[in-house]
């Protein structure tokens, strides 16, 4: 019975001895960690693109760095005597664009997935624009509408949820 007993615990304390850790590591020939004064962003060359995706309560994050981060505002570049009005949002079809300036100018009308794909695009060419986007087609989920003027001067992203 002592035998049986000494087996057991060498095997027990060899499997212990030699179990898997569950530590992430990352394996890479690149990447790097850059942070500043709001944000910080961690890269590993190699690494498919990784999201995350919230409603408040649950939060579900795909990829391997899963660090705990927050954005809280999409870059806007707006010089004065700009004005912009996009509505309804959240939209169930169709998205009004409205915007003017005091410079007559190109602009350029993106709208871009959640993975960075564009959708649509569209040019203006004044100082006023009056039009819709049809969003009917496309799947319920979160897209972002750029709008950018030539040589940037105005730069405006607005988030806009398709239901």
């Amino acid at each position: 019975m002592t035998k049986l007993f000494f087996s057991i615990l060498i095997c027990l304390l060899a499997f212990a001895g030699f179990s898997q850790s569950l530590t992430p590591v990352v394996v890479s020939s690149g990447g790097g960690s850059f942070q500043n004064s709001f944000s910080k962003m961690d890269i590993t060359i190699g690494e498919t693109a990784t999201e995350t995706i919230g409603n408040g309560e649950y939060i579900l994050t795909q990829g391997f760095q899963q660090g705990h981060y927050r954005i809280t505002d999409i870059e806007t570049i707006l010089a004065d005597g700009f004005n912009i009005k996009i509505f309804p949002n959240p939209t169930n079809g169709i998205l009004n664009i409205c915007f003017d300036s005091e410079k007559e100018t190109n602009y350029q009308i993106n709208l871009f997935s959640t993975d960075g794909k564009m959708i649509s695009s569209k040019l203006s060419v004044g100082s006023s624009y009056d039009d819709f986007l049809n969003m009917s087609a496309l799947p319920v989920g979160t897209y972002y509408l750029e709008i950018v003027s030539d040589f940037k001067i105005n730069r405006k992203t607005c988030k806009i949820v398709k239901e």
